[in-house]
């Protein structure tokens, strides 16, 4: 309640329901829950044992880490490359480790088509490994 003078004369003034603030109510906080974390395989072995291989580029789980050719698809059968058109990867039976290998053997550089060319061999991938 407030006192006011008016036309000289002391007069009450009550407050009037407009002329008290209304108290904006704040905001329920939403509840956020923890993202779920991403599925991660440590190897193709994890991913066997989960029986989910082969993975395919855009699922869950997949990771350029896990596909050794880069053709999406991670993991595949046999532990290869699983892609047969083209140019066989692996050509036969010569497999070198790395190029240190493939130097001590004297086979340095190896082209793609050539026994023991190996994609992973062939840092710019350009079809020659180990230059």
């Amino acid at each position: 309640m407030q006192a006011r003078k008016l036309d000289g004369a002391l007069a009450t003034v009550t407050p009037t329901p407009d002329d008290t603030p209304t108290p904006t109510p704040s905001p329920t906080p939403k509840r956020t829950s923890k993202p779920k974390p991403a599925l991660y395989y440590k190897n193709c072995d994890a991913v066997r044992a989960a029986d989910d291989a082969p993975l395919f580029e855009g699922e869950p789980g997949y990771r350029p880490g896990l596909d050794r050719d880069g053709d999406g698809e991670a993991c595949e059968p046999g532990g290869g490359n699983g892609d047969l058109g083209g140019y066989d990867d692996t050509n036969g039976d010569v497999y070198y480790a790395n190029c240190t290998a493939v130097r001590a053997a004297g086979a340095a550089p190896i082209r793609r088509g050539d026994p023991g060319y190996s994609r992973k061999l062939d840092r710019d991938g350009d079809g020659i490994a180990c230059e």
